[in-house]
């Protein structure tokens, strides 16, 4: 357990500079932009470095945990109580991500 917690924390680093710095740059743009950053920005970045970690780290269930509790903080910085039914969202996005990339791990590193 404690290995696996060690390979997961730079990637929860990862998470939560992410989830928490996304959302000050969106405050910098025009109006609208923080529905762009909630239905396409976010999602993607949890996507993409969900895939990562499974690529590299294999299957793990404690990385899409850690990007909702994560995403359950940011509520309070950023958002609205209505916005909470985006951390399922996006834990379960984490979930595919780390299932997707290790799974493509997998393929690749096939024997012939």
């Amino acid at each position: 357990m404690k290995q696996r917690l060690l390979g997961l924390w730079p990637y929860a680093l990862i998470a939560l500079l992410g989830l928490f710095g996304l959302p000050l740059i969106a405050r910098t743009q025009p109006a609208g932009a923080e529905m762009v950053l909630m239905l396409v920005l976010l999602p993607a970045f949890v996507f993409a470095f969900s895939s990562i970690y499974g690529w590299r780290r294999g299957f793990d269930w404690l990385l899409p945990l850690a990007v909702g509790l994560f995403f359950l903080c940011t509520l309070f910085v950023f958002y609205n109580e209505s916005a909470w039914v985006y951390a399922p969202g996006y834990a379960f996005l984490s979930l595919l991500g780390a299932a997707m990339g290790s799974l493509i791990a997998r393929l690749f590193r096939r024997k012939p």
